[in-house]
């Protein structure tokens, strides 16, 4: 846990800019938005997801209109972190499908959660 924790201020402090677009559990339809929402689950540990994952202060209200393609922040998508991104912080980088709540073997309304 604690490679982790120092793998992550790593890729936090290579980071900058805004987020970039979801591209997992996302709802059917033109505009890239997850499905479910983000408020549908919780980050197993917050204070990591909060400071590694959680969304750009620019994206924050742009995701808030429908409309919009939902951004994440960029680590959520790294490869190098993408995993445990996903385990500790559905929440903070809107991929509640992958959860073991909304990802059941025999249900097909989230067909991007693998």
């Amino acid at each position: 846990m604690l490679f982790l924790l120092i793998a992550l201020i790593f890729v936090r402090k290579g980071e900058s800019g805004e987020g970039v677009q979801l591209n997992k559990c996302l709802a059917p339809g033109g505009v890239a938005r997850p499905l479910p929402p983000p408020s549908a689950c919780k980050d197993k540990d917050p204070v990591i997801c909060s400071a590694i994952f959680s969304p750009r202060v620019p994206d924050i209200p742009l995701n808030a209109v429908a409309t919009n393609p939902f951004r994440v922040n960029p680590n959520c998508q790294n490869v190098t972190v993408m995993a445990n991104a996903e385990a500790l912080c559905p929440s903070s980088c809107a991929v509640c499908c992958l959860t073991p709540e909304f990802n059941c073997q025999n249900y097909t309304m989230y067909p991007n959660s693998v």
